[in-house]
């Protein structure tokens, strides 16, 4: 993930230094928290595709979220707030960002 959580920016870190080939995702919701951490990184890259997210999708994707209690007392106040944050996010993004194509150097 792009952003500022440490267990995603060592495995951000690993995958660049080592050339991999791979994509990153804006790290919600501590994007949403944190806005500047996904600019600065997401310039370093050269491609960006957004992804559509189906209705499904966005259900997969909140029912995952909902299954880290320390994540919904962190974020929302109750598990029907972070649905209705999760349909805003991927509603107003049109889908999930990924980014690929790292130019610069750690």
């Amino acid at each position: 993930a792009l952003g500022d959580h440490i267990d995603h920016q060592l495995v951000w870190s690993a995958a660049v230094s080592r050339g991999a080939q791979a994509w990153f995702y804006a790290d919600y919701p501590y994007v949403v928290r944190h806005p500047q951490s996904l600019p600065d990184r997401a310039r370093s890259y050269a491609g960006e595709k957004t992804y559509p997210l189906s209705e499904a999708g966005i259900a997969a994707w909140q029912d995952a979220v909902a299954q880290y209690a320390s994540q919904l007392s962190t974020f929302w106040s109750s598990a029907a707030e972070m649905r209705q944050a999760i349909q805003a996010y991927a509603r107003a993004n049109r889908g999930s960002r990924l980014w690929t194509g790292y130019q610069g150097a750690l």
